[in-house]
C-alpha cells in the first residue's frame, strides 16, 4: 500500500523518483505507529473554526494536474466553497508533490505570492 501511494505522488515515478527517495518516503510511512496512520485519515476536523478564519486570509493553492492521489477538479470546487477567492496554480506534468517535482517553480510561486500579498502592502 505504501509503495503504491508513494509512486502515485509523482507523475512519472520511474523518471523523477530516485530509489533512495522512494525508500525514505515508504520508510516514513512504515515507521508510523498504526494508531497514527489511522488517526491521520479518521480524525475529526474542526471545520467550523478554521472555515470562518480562513476566509479572511490570502490563500494560494498549488495543485498538480496529474495528481493521482486527489482529484484536482474536486479540490478546486471544495476550495471555492470554503475560501471564496484564492490564487490557484495548476501545474501541468506534476502529480501530488509539486514542491518535490518542480521546486524552483513552486518557490517562485510562493515568493511572488508572499511579495504580492504581504510585502507590497507593508508600510515603507
Amino acid at each position: 500500500m505504501a509503495v503504491k501511494f508513494v509512486e502515485a505522488c509523482v507523475e512519472k515515478p520511474d523518471e523523477t523518483l530516485p530509489i533512495a527517495t522512494k525508500l525514505q518516503w515508504v520508510g516514513s510511512f512504515a515507521m508510523q505507529a498504526p494508531s497514527v496512520r489511522i488517526h491521520t485519515v479518521s480524525r475529526e476536523q474542526k471545520y467550523e473554526r478554521w472555515g470562518k478564519e480562513i476566509k479572511n486570509l490570502p490563500v494560494m493553492l498549488i495543485q498538480g494536474v496529474q495528481d493521482r492521489c486527489s482529484e484536482a477538479d474536486k479540490l478546486v470546487e471544495i476550495a471555492r466553497e470554503w475560501l471564496g477567492s484564492f490564487e490557484l496554480k495548476m501545474m501541468k506534468g506534476v502529480g501530488h508533490t509539486p514542491a518535490y517535482e518542480r521546486p524552483q517553480k513552486v518557490n517562485k510561486y510562493i515568493l511572488d505570492f508572499v511579495y504580492n500579498t504581504v510585502l507590497s502592502r507593508a508600510p515603507q
